[in-house]
């Protein structure tokens, strides 16, 4: 083999192993999205599971909100009632 001959199937490994660790790095940095887009996807995904606990939650408290505002109302208007009968029946007697 002529030095020439060497230099250029050095040259041709050289090359070679330039070219595994270039495609090595690029395999790396599309790995390293993947998993940066997973990531912000499960971190979504418990954003939205967050986001529905509070809105049932919420939920929750407007139904009993609702059914003591409800319930109050009932009750205020008890006694009304109550004394427009007890004055119904003392005009009545």
């Amino acid at each position: 083999m002529t030095t020439a001959e060497a230099a250029t199937a050095e040259l041709t490994v050289t090359m070679v192993t330039v070219t595994s660790k270039v495609a090595a790095t690029t395999t790396i940095k599309t790995a390293a999205k993947v998993i940066t887009t997973a990531a912000a996807a499960a971190t979504a995904a418990a954003q939205v599971t967050t986001a529905a606990t509070a809105i049932s939650t919420a939920a929750a408290e407007v139904t009993t909100a609702t059914a003591v505002t409800a319930i109050t109302t009932v009750a205020l208007a008890i006694p009304a009632t109550g004394s427009r009968v007890a004055s119904y029946l003392s005009f009545r007697t």
